[in-house]
């Protein structure tokens, strides 16, 4: 439980009771009496009305109840579209999370403010992605896992170039989403650097629990690989329509109004390569030339192929 969390917990232990001591309360959130203080002395000072009584403990001034939500229209649709969102991008347990708490936005709303928010909704339509997003994937959960509580864990993870999965230890740092894809940021303690895995190529995932302190940066780190590439005004639209997710910002070319360059940020160039491609003669990588030279190769090997 945050301390948010708590705090707001407190308040509806508070309003529960008309006295309660500073000691059942550390024992109901399991933290120390000193703690407690701390809190209630906060929110004395956010102004809710609490009052101490020496030898009783604290009451909350009878009548005090939180306040509801009041969204306006723009909020209300913002936070249920947001809801419906993840209701089409998810499964399992995230969807019915979704659904529930759409359904409590829903019931605090005024008659009329839900009669315009129907009539929005039936303007608005999220298409089901190809690829939708499984909250209670086994590999996914226990990286949570990890990340939240600093656990070390030993991956048996296919590189895109390896024969065989490597066995690694790693300390994982954060999780992050791409294009339907789930990322893994981690010290890798076979390569003695930070890296960023793929959870679809863990073959196998081994949980020790064993603690770890966030290695400190340091030259050894891998360092993020700044991507400059030049489109065409033939292709400028869709690329924005299809921008990939290492995209940093747009940089306009001096003299050429039509043309633009994009700047990407990478930890490898693999990553972008084939989102290149794809916009054939329309794009041309102006750095690093290790990008160059890779998207050289590969086009030398399709031609040697198609020979």
């Amino acid at each position: 439980m945050t301390r948010l969390e708590r705090l707001f917990s407190l308040v509806l232990e508070l309003q529960s009771r008309p006295l309660t001591t500073a000691s059942r309360l550390a024992g109901i959130f399991q933290v120390s009496d000193r703690t407690i203080y701390r809190d209630i002395g906060v929110l004395i000072e956010l102004g809710l009305p609490i009052r101490g009584e020496a030898g009783l403990g604290y009451q909350l001034k009878k009548g005090y109840f939180l306040p509801p939500l009041a969204f306006t229209p723009e909020e209300a649709f913002s936070t249920l579209l947001g809801l419906k969102w993840l209701q089409t991008r998810t499964q399992g347990s995230f969807t019915r999370w979704a659904v529930l708490a759409a359904s409590k936005v829903e019931a605090g709303l005024s008659s009329s403010l839900r009669r315009d928010l129907a009539k929005w909704e039936a303007l608005v339509d999220l298409v089901d992605p190809v690829r939708q997003i499984h909250w209670d994937d086994p590999t996914l959960r226990l990286c949570q896992k990890a990340v939240t509580e600093k656990k070390t864990l030993t991956i048996h993870y296919q590189g895109e170039k390896d024969s065989d999965p490597l066995v690694r230890t790693i300390e994982p740092r954060k999780l992050f989403l791409g294009e339907g894809v789930w990322y893994l940021e981690a010290y890798c303690r076979l390569r003695t650097q930070e890296r960023v895995f793929r959870l679809d190529r863990i073959e196998a995932l081994e949980w020790h629990g064993q603690n770890f302190t966030p290695q400190l940066s340091s030259p050894g780190k891998a360092q993020e690989i700044i991507v400059e590439l030049l489109f065409s005004p033939e292709v400028r639209r869709r690329v924005k329509e299809i921008l990939h997710w290492s995209f940093q910002e747009w940089k306009p070319v001096t003299g050429q109004e039509e043309d633009l360059i994009g700047i990407f940020k990478v930890s490898r160039t693999n990553e972008i390569i084939p989102w290149i491609l794809s916009f054939g003669p329309g794009v041309k990588p102006l750095s690093p030339p290790a990008l160059k030279d890779s998207i050289r190769s590969l086009l030398e090997e399709w031609t040697r192929l198609l020979t």
